[in-house]
């Protein structure tokens, strides 16, 4: 892999930066992954690709599952795939969609879920609705790796890089080309001006909340969300409070079905 020198000169590296956005999105609709521990300036990142795509007219609409607070152009809050489908589909342009937290959405742990099964089936369809999209987790063991596959990603930022504290350090980013196969380590990479609530949990489910159906038993609410792709860790208080559950109601419905 080719390398840059790190270069301090805060001029070279933005515009450097702008140049390579510009000349990535030309390609058509893409699809990157920017990886990186806590605090290494993902989301700021990936909302610095949204701002140039914005300030260079690259790009028509935007919308990602974080909560910005007065963004300067529109941005939408889409936190599922039923409503990203119909935005991609419905809305004329180019557009570009940020999923923030993605090991949340398609953990590697859960590569059947349904919403796994969903992503990896409709990635491809989406890019010819004129989308691109950005993808942020720690890392990409964190995510199913069939429903990201290198033969979906263009581009892989990784935010690896730390102070001599050993704090990482926002500003530095290797830019992985995947087409060309060619790695240029970006430095002086500014803060974005779009402001976003960093306490927000960026939660991305399969359907739109006008979908999901409701339930009298507080239990049986749970037990759907699990069956819809979501976490044990994020629906039960416990591991053991979902072994009751799904006992409960697994006894439950066989009773029903027995032969009397």
């Amino acid at each position: 892999m080719l390398e840059a020198p790190l270069n301090e000169s805060k001029e070279e590296t933005i515009s450097l930066l702008d140049d390579f956005v510009i000349r990535l999105f030309h390609r058509g609709s893409v699809v990157i992954l920017i990886e990186g521990r806590r605090n290494s300036g993902k989301t700021n990142m990936a909302l610095k690709i949204m701002e140039i795509c914005y300030n260079f007219h690259i790009i028509d609409l935007f919308a990602n599952n974080e909560q910005m607070i007065n963004p300067y152009f529109p941005i939408e809050h889409i936190d599922n795939l039923e409503d990203l489908e119909s935005w991609s589909h419905n809305q004329r342009g180019k557009k570009l969609y940020i999923l923030d937290e993605a090991g949340k959405a398609m953990p590697r742990r859960s590569p059947m879920n349904k919403l796994n099964i969903q992503l990896l089936q409709n990635f491809q369809t989406l890019r010819h609705s004129d989308l691109s999209l950005i993808i942020i987790c720690p890392h990409e063991k964190y995510i199913d790796s069939a429903s990201l596959g290198t033969d979906v990603l263009d581009l892989r930022i990784q935010k690896r890089y730390s102070f001599p504290d050993g704090n990482p350090n926002p500003k530095i980013a290797l830019w992985y080309d995947l087409l060309t196969n060619r790695a240029t380590t970006l430095t002086g990479i500014e803060e974005t001006s779009l402001r976003y609530n960093d306490k927000w949990d960026c939660i991305f489910k399969k359907d739109s909340v006008s979908k999901i159906p409701k339930f009298k038993d507080e239990h049986l609410a749970k037990l759907y969300s699990y069956a819809c792709g979501g976490l044990i860790k994020d629906i039960f208080r416990d591991r053991s409070e979902f072994h009751y559950i799904s006992r409960k109601y697994l006894k439950e419905s066989l009773e029903k079905e027995r032969i009397k």
